[in-house]
């Protein structure tokens, strides 16, 4: 079983309240829909580009915004990974779900 090595301070305590209590505040306020759709969007979109750049693929932000945004056909691999990314990320909660309920029944059947 994993062990992480540290030790919890006065410091690091303090910045887990604090972030706890601004999530809090973040999950409770109201956001217009419209303002809710874009934001996830562009939150989808930033994630695709950095998660797959820090992997190497070599297309920048504008046009990891512009491939997902005019919905456009991949022509490279570099593309269609940044699609792929994105597309996962979008259906995470519905993949979510499944992986839940394939968890519960691996436990089921391992007892």
């Amino acid at each position: 079983m994993f062990e992480p090595q540290f030790t919890y301070t006065d410091k690091i305590v303090n910045y887990i309240a604090e972030i706890a209590s601004a999530k809090e505040v973040i999950s409770n306020a109201k956001i217009i829909p419209l303002y809710d759709t874009q934001l996830k969007q562009e939150a989808l979109i930033r994630s695709s580009h950095y998660s797959t750049s820090i992997e190497g693929n070599p297309l920048n932000l504008d046009e990891v915004e512009t491939l997902i945004k005019n919905n456009q056909e991949p022509t490279t691999k570099a593309e269609q990974e940044v699609l792929n990314y994105f597309n996962v990320l979008n259906h995470l909660d519905q993949y979510s779900d499944e992986i839940i309920i394939a968890t519960q029944f691996y436990q089921y059947i391992k007892i």
